[in-house]
């Protein structure tokens, strides 16, 4: 008996995305791109179809659109991965490489994940969810996006569909194209599921004070050698959105520390000519980048009073 097809569909590879500011926009390319992917499926008899959005937290497709495309919707990862994912197959639509590996769109997850390693390895969000389904029991036929991500797939079994988001795209002929790359995905008999070994997954970050405001309560996120750890590929995906949140809370604690420090700076006159050497290449850094360490430095160095009030990192 048929248990469905999954379609996990990010945003930033989705054919004719050239920007993501437009959320009208980016969802009448959405729309198009799922109904063409649709339309083939159903050549083939598969009728039974899940679109989980995971982008934004699947805030870009609604109820009405899921009654349009004729599919179950799932809105963000985390209500995925709380179910018992049980389908025959999945494809990944519209995704893309991980941080600093090419393309227009390459990030991993976040703007402040520096690291994601699974099983040693140095993976983006197509490697990682790749092997989450893989685990599940669910063989992943279809990867469709822009940028590198080839090398974050296991070999064999992933037909592979890239798309260049640059000014100008043919969406008729990417149409054409993907189309082709879901007819050959399901031609053939369904695979077996790759053999995953699951294990934890360790999360390095841009700022140190990170580690150490989210280890404590309320949080209490389990940090280990200055890295974020989640005992298991569905630990992390469940809590994705929630880890995200508390990144975000502490980002902006960071943030206010930071300001408080440039103000102390400026109420003391201090001119950046006479600044010592050591201080101005940590001012230099993005302010997010700035943590309790190099607060103390400049604190110290520039003689400055009261630091504990911005040097503290808890």
């Amino acid at each position: 008996m048929s248990k469905g097809v999954l379609l996990l569909v990010d945003l930033e590879g989705i054919i004719g995305v050239q920007n993501t500011s437009s959320d009208e926009h980016c969802r009448i390319l959405l729309i198009d791109e799922l109904s063409h992917v649709i339309s083939t499926l159903h050549k083939h008899r598969f009728y039974q179809i899940t679109v989980c959005n995971i982008h934004n937290d699947g805030k870009l497709l609604d109820n009405k659109d899921a009654a349009l495309l004729n599919v179950r919707l799932i809105k963000g990862i985390a209500s995925l991965a709380s179910l018992d994912i049980q389908f025959d197959f999945a494809m990944l639509l519209g995704f893309h490489g991980m941080a600093n590996s090419g393309g227009k769109f390459g990030h991993t997850f976040r703007y402040d994940f520096e690291k994601v390693c699974f099983d040693n390895q140095s993976l983006g969000e197509v490697g990682l969810y790749t092997r989450w389904l893989e685990l599940c029991k669910v063989p992943v036929l279809l990867v469709s996006g822009e940028g590198d991500f080839k090398k974050e797939l296991i070999p064999g079994g992933h037909q592979i569909h890239v798309i260049d988001a640059s000014d100008g795209i043919d969406t008729t002929s990417r149409y054409e194209e993907l189309n082709f790359m879901v007819e050959i995905s399901i031609r053939e008999k369904i695979r077996e599921p790759h053999k995953i070994l699951d294990g934890i997954v360790e999360i390095e970050v841009d700022n140190s004070d990170k580690y150490i405001l989210l280890s404590k309560d309320p949080y209490k996120y389990c940090v280990l050698y200055q890295k974020f750890v989640f005992s298991s590929l569905n630990d992390f995906f469940v809590n994705l959105l929630f880890f995200c949140i508390a990144l975000n809370n502490a980002s902006d604690e960071i943030l206010r520390k930071n300001l408080l420090l440039a103000k102390k700076i400026r109420q003391q006159g201090i001119q950046k000519t006479d600044i010592d050497l050591r201080v101005r290449n940590i001012l230099n850094l993005p302010i997010n980048k700035i943590d309790h360490s190099a607060r103390l430095t400049i604190a110290k160095v520039m003689n400055i009073v009261n630091k504990d009030d911005y040097a503290n990192s808890t």
